[in-house]
């Protein structure tokens, strides 16, 4: 049974009546108001175009008010002697400005000086002189906050080791006669015996073993980047219960960069299908050309895209591999049969610290997509064949397998460590393993 209340309308609907009234058969009339002429001619006509517009002050280099030395006052003397070669007008000798008062001499000679200087001297940063010292003594309260401010900078001992940074700072803006006396003395202390090295800071610590810094000739020719991701690049869970341990497909993992105009740079990530391709990759590329089986795919899987969150340019910043030199074959073998796994490479480069150079350093964040964007479907700006990979089918052969072109460009780039640089001539290809990259289109 409804309820006999009546309830209040909560829409209003507002009534709107027609115009019904023609239009003036005749223009409106205007009316005609005298003024006086003066009233345009005043200045405060102009004060509201003034209040809208800003007007661009020029002056000139003097500012507006020329100043002319070579004049002297009217009614001196000596009006020619400027221009005879007399400057004593415009700029007086020095010693004879007015006389100084004896309490003000102090406030005219060096703060770095021995000198016998009143407390009123101010302090300066850095600086260590008995002025300083007397001052401390003197109880000014308005000044003690002052005091210790300016004399942390003084009393600060200099660490140990500084002056040698910055003579070594100072060797790249040498002559190249100082450069070669400088790369002289530093074979001398390389062949120096282990007992006499000595920490520059820490006396008490010992050179242990010592390593010799090369060149990387394996990598050099390489562009390699220092990437820095948000968060976790792998998958975060494996099975039932997830992964445990670090994640081993990690390091063989395939950047792929995508230029779309308009847009940041896009990266593919792609990693191996499984841990047993992971492993079966790592042992391929060990072995060298040794291990190549032609016709062998390894599986790549496409994970994520991510994009470039920022990048700069590496200036004489290197990455460093150490080389134990091990060439014992047989202890190599042994100590693999006794893990269970197949014999490891044997390392063929002699003991050493190998460095690289990077060239960027790019920090990598997750590309998440658009409102109703695929992101399988790159747009049509992109360049003609660039489409989706959903997987990467990795096949391991030799240098020879290169276009000439590159190849000649990576041997030109190998030349500047393997060989000196006068003799850098065209050389036979060096033997070494490439990585061949097949796409798998998704469909």
């Amino acid at each position: 049974m409804s309820s006999g209340r009546q309830q209040k309308a909560d829409l209003l609907v507002k009534v709107r009546y027609k115009q019904n009234l023609p239009p003036p058969p005749f223009p409106p009339r205007l009316l005609h108001i005298p003024t006086h002429p003066s009233r345009y001619s005043t200045y405060e006509f102009l004060n509201p175009l003034s209040s809208e517009r800003e007007l661009p002050m020029i002056v000139d280099g003097e500012l507006g008010m020329p100043l002319e030395l070579g004049k002297i006052a009217p009614g001196s003397y000596g009006d020619g002697s400027y221009w005879t070669g007399s400057r004593t007008g415009i700029a007086p000798p020095l010693g004879s400005g007015p006389p100084v008062h004896e309490d003000d001499l102090d406030l005219l000679g060096e703060t770095g000086g021995s000198t016998s200087a009143t407390t009123s001297l101010p302090s300066t940063p850095g600086g260590s002189s008995s002025v300083m010292g007397d001052r401390k003594k003197v109880d000014v309260s308005w000044l003690r906050r002052t005091e210790y401010l300016s004399s942390e900078g003084g009393n600060k001992p200099a660490p140990a080791g500084l002056g040698t940074i910055k003579k070594e700072a100072k060797a790249e803006a040498l002559a190249p006669a100082s450069r070669a006396d400088l790369i002289s003395q530093s074979f001398i202390t390389a062949h120096s015996p282990l007992a006499d090295l000595r920490h520059p800071s820490k006396p008490h610590l010992r050179a242990e073993s010592s390593w010799d810094v090369l060149p990387d000739s394996l990598l050099w020719a390489n562009q390699l980047n220092l990437v820095r991701f948000g968060e976790d690049p792998g998958e975060n869970k494996v099975g039932a219960h997830g992964r445990v341990g670090a994640d081993p497909r990690l390091p063989r993992a395939i950047f792929r960069p995508v230029e779309i105009p308009d847009e940041e740079g896009r990266i593919g990530y792609f990693l191996p299908q499984d841990d047993e391709t992971a492993a079966q990759y790592e042992r391929r590329r060990e072995q060298g050309e040794e291990g190549i089986i032609e016709g062998e795919m390894f599986d790549f899987k496409h994970v994520r895209d991510y994009e470039i969150a920022t990048s700069r340019h590496l200036h004489q910043e290197y990455i460093f591999c150490f080389e134990d030199g091990q060439d014992d074959e047989a202890l190599a073998a042994a100590a693999a049969d006794a893990a269970g796994a197949e014999k490891p490479p044997v390392a063929k480069r002699p003991r050493g610290a190998y460095f690289s150079r990077l060239d960027q350093a790019q920090t990598l964040r997750k590309r998440r997509p658009r409102r109703g964007e695929d992101p399988t479907v790159f747009p049509d700006t992109v360049a003609e064949g660039t489409v989706f990979w959903d997987g990467i089918a990795v096949q391991i052969r030799g240098l020879d397998a290169m276009p000439e072109y590159d190849l000649n460009e990576r041997q030109q780039e190998q030349d500047k460590v393997d060989k000196p640089p006068a003799a850098i001539e065209e050389s036979p290809e060096a033997p070494a393993v490439e990585t061949a990259v097949e796409p798998k289109e998704s469909q």
